[in-house]
């Protein structure tokens, strides 16, 4: 599993290599749209490894800047279900699932979904684009059918991701990426993480 982790890494290089072609910066068709991509990831902890499945969203904030929400679906190799997800939609749905009778639990629940898991800025100009995000919080969920199977934790990641649009529709992307992740307070949750999203943007 390392290995092919190493293979995603050189290959995200690569792509780092052609993505950084110049471009005119009046063809830019990328800065302040918004962004939404089918991921898959699979990440290499000390710990463990696990592969996910799920969706990212990168909203706007201004022209460079976006705000980045995630959901992902997995299933670690020694049994039982993952999720991660931003802190907000968590602890957000979390609130909305049990306290839906009161009003303004459910309002600030409501609000929570949309907190952010953390931030991007887009570096340099074109369709082809370098985009880096700091992701402070996030959560990491999971479920296995043993005494004491069920634990959450909270962690980040910083990521660095090339935005590649295909040559038949320029609304449509591939994303390689590669990052760093851990969960708080546990140094053995540390690793890497690496994958690849098709997405689409605004027009």
């Amino acid at each position: 599993m390392k290995n092919h982790l190493c293979i995603g890494i050189l290959i995200f290089l690569f792509c780092g290599v052609h993505a950084q072609t110049p471009t005119p910066a009046a063809t830019d068709p990328i800065n302040g749209k918004i962004h939404y991509a089918f991921t898959a990831n699979h990440t290499q902890q000390l710990v463990g490894s696990y592969t996910s499945f799920g969706g990212d969203a990168w909203i706007p904030m201004g022209k460079r800047y976006t705000l980045n929400y995630n959901l992902r679906f997995g299933f670690p190799p020694n049994g039982g279900v993952y999720l991660h997800a931003s802190d907000g939609l968590f602890l957000g749905g979390l609130l909305l699932a049990n306290f839906s009778e009161y009003e303004v639990i459910s309002a600030i629940g409501f609000l929570m979904l949309f907190i952010p898991e953390g931030v991007g800025y887009y570096v340099g100009n074109g369709p082809n684009k370098l985009h880096l995000s700091v992701n402070p919080l996030t959560i990491d969920y999971r479920y296995r059918n043993v005494p004491n199977g069920e634990w959450s934790t909270m962690g980040g990641n910083i990521t660095a991701r090339f935005h590649i649009p295909t040559k038949n529709d320029p609304e449509t992307f591939i994303s390689p990426f590669v990052g760093l992740v851990a969960n708080y307070g546990n140094f053995r949750s540390f690793g890497l993480r690496a994958g690849l999203s098709l997405g689409f943007h605004t027009r």
